[in-house]
């Protein structure tokens, strides 16, 4: 299954992460909680909440993970094009982030090849500034709940993700499969 995998942080991999990202996001991130450490033994895996995060820019990817480590009830699963796609089909993800890349064209084909089979998860399109703007007057169109711009703007990310973490507190806890 190239190009899909599923990772919960160590401390080890956090200093990696900000490392690579240049330490950028780590200045931000730290009034907001311990960056470095992360409990999931204290968070019950039913109502742990699933992230997909698509996209092909480690960069990306790495920043994503690291700002959503501040979250100990979230696990994100990473993927490419259409195999992370359809890793919808067998886990059940309450959001779902899709990077749009510099040709949008292609991400609303592997956009519209997750609506034809899941029209419910919440959907944040990342892309720059340009594209989210072009795309935003079409997202109902789309089935776009959201758009962050990249590079990440931890302000827009954080208010971002706590709309999307109450919509998932007002939802029941999906059985255990």
């Amino acid at each position: 299954m190239s190009g899909v995998f599923s990772e919960v942080s160590s401390v080890g991999v956090s200093a990696a992460i900000v490392a690579e990202a240049g330490g950028a996001i780590a200045g931000s991130l730290a009034p907001i909680g311990s960056l470095f450490t992360r409990s999931l033994s204290a968070v019950d895996k039913e109502k742990q909440m699933q992230i997909l995060l698509i996209t092909s820019d480690n960069l990306l990817r790495d920043q994503v993970k690291v700002g959503l480590q501040q979250f100990p009830e979230t696990q994100v699963t990473c993927g490419e094009s259409f195999p992370g796609v359809n890793l919808l089909r067998t886990v059940d993800f309450e959001l779902v982030f899709v990077q749009l890349g510099d040709n949008p064209q292609d991400a609303l084909v592997l956009v519209h090849h997750l609506r034809s089979f899941d029209q419910t998860t919440e959907l944040i399109a990342i892309g720059d500034e340009r594209i989210v703007k072009d795309l935003s007057r079409e997202k109902q169109k789309h089935g776009i709940s959201g758009f962050l711009t990249d590079p990440l703007d931890v302000t827009d990310f954080f208010r971002l993700i706590a709309r999307m973490r109450s919509r998932c507190d007002d939802c029941e806890p999906l059985p255990a499969r």
